[in-house]
């Protein structure tokens, strides 16, 4: 609640850079490593009433790396994460 968020776009020569950025409580280290796994679930996801499969950023990654792009997160320096995706440009 009360977060904010941020779309920006950097270009990178061959391949443009879209970055979602929030203010919220961030993802931790260890999350960070699986989150784009099948099926995976952060602790504070399993604890909560919210449902989910953990299917949703899997999903992205695979359908990035299929359009020769990448797919990753970073920290905020303060708090929050940046969760980005890279895609070639039209020629």
């Amino acid at each position: 609640p009360g977060s904010s968020i941020e779309i920006s776009t950097k270009d990178q020569g061959k391949m443009i850079k879209i970055m979602v950025a929030d203010s919220g409580i961030g993802v931790s280290n260890e999350d960070q490593e699986h989150i784009f796994d099948r099926f995976y679930r952060t602790a504070s996801a399993r604890a909560s009433e919210n449902e989910g499969s953990g299917l949703g950023l899997a999903i992205v990654k695979n359908l990035i790396n299929s359009l020769n792009g990448e797919v990753g997160i970073t920290p905020k320096d303060k708090s929050g994460s940046i969760f980005w995706f890279t895609l070639p440009k039209s020629t």
